[in-house]
């Protein structure tokens, strides 16, 4: 039995996410691709990027923390999971290599 909230219901909001992100925090003198690669580096002072493990982004939303996951730990494998399937087919745009990307909405999977 599926039972989605009203409010996690992300799918209006993927398509120009990215925008309203980098709007919401304009005032910190930055953008969101700075905040995501920021914590993925912060990740890799504890691990040993050149490893080739396996990652899950959980709420990966369009993909852009994977976009820094694949460039700081280029020999991983990703997984990028998230609730919002037109924010799952934005990550999926960014075609990046050993890394796959699929909806989950907490009881079904949907590629």
């Amino acid at each position: 039995m599926s039972r989605q909230r009203d409010f996690d219901n992300f799918d209006e909001f993927a398509e120009d996410y990215r925008a309203t992100h980098n709007k919401a925090i304009a005032l910190s003198g930055t953008d969101s691709d700075f905040f995501s690669e920021y914590k993925i580096v912060e990740l890799k002072k504890f691990e040993e990027a050149s490893k080739p493990y396996r990652i899950l982004d959980f709420g990966c939303g369009d993909g852009n923390s994977s976009v820094y996951l694949r460039k700081h730990f280029p020999n991983a494998t990703i997984i990028g999971v998230d609730v919002s399937e037109e924010s799952i087919k934005q990550a999926k745009k960014k075609e990046l290599p050993n890394t796959t990307f699929s909806a989950f909405n907490g009881e079904k999977n949907s590629v």
